[in-house]
């Protein structure tokens, strides 16, 4: 089975360059710098974990690629990033077809709730059920969006330092989303939250 990639298309070279260092912590990367490149590639791959699109692109716009992309992958993770991030009819599109927006020039953070949305997205095809435990505890302990994103990914990196190395966040954000969650989950460290997990798709697989 072929891995599954993160898709970026972006016609600066850096720009292209710097998402590629960010995101490839995660899953492997493929680039191209047109929407004809991204249709191309849609073809050659039917597995992916996530998009970064340019919003302004030769040829089609970011947008239009989105839309391809949401017709075939429709729960798979997009960001658009765009120097026209507060225009109305950009949002607003963006938000029809369910992506994020990022603020061009961007900085490393600006990716993290992506990075984060392509951990929660693996994990649900990597173990549905895994996924689902995930859902229901994080809605029980209300966690927050990012909180339970942190904690699909301790289901899918053996280590803190996975975590921190895959995510590409600084250690002192990655503390303070793991304090929040640890506190309401009522547990002392990410090996007890992934126990937690696990226990409870064990009980569920268990018919209890």
């Amino acid at each position: 089975m072929r891995p599954s990639r993160i898709l970026v298309v972006e016609d600066d070279v850096l720009v292209a360059r710097a998402f590629e260092r960010q995101v490839s912590r995660i899953r492997p990367c493929v680039l191209t710098p047109t929407a004809e490149g991204a249709y191309d590639a849609l073809t050659k791959n039917d597995r992916w974990s996530g998009f970064v699109i340019d919003f302004m692109l030769e040829g089609d716009t970011g947008l239009d690629v989105a839309a391809r992309v949401r017709e075939r992958y429709p729960e798979t993770p997009i960001v658009i990033v765009t120097a026209h991030y507060g225009r109305r009819d950009v949002v607003n599109a963006a938000s029809r077809l369910d992506c994020r927006l990022v603020a061009k020039p961007h900085v490393p953070r600006d990716l993290v709730g992506f990075l984060l949305d392509v951990v929660a997205y693996d994990l649900r095809q990597h173990d549905p059920e895994l996924a689902r435990a995930v859902r229901r505890i994080a809605k029980r302990a209300r966690l927050s969006p990012k909180e339970s994103a942190v904690l699909a990914c301790c289901m899918l990196f053996e280590s803190r330092k996975d975590v921190l190395q895959a995510l590409g966040v600084k250690e002192q954000t990655l503390k303070t989303l793991g304090r929040r969650m640890r506190d309401k989950l009522g547990v002392d460290s990410l090996e007890a939250a992934r126990n937690l997990v696990v226990l409870e798709t064990e009980s569920v697989r268990a018919g209890h």
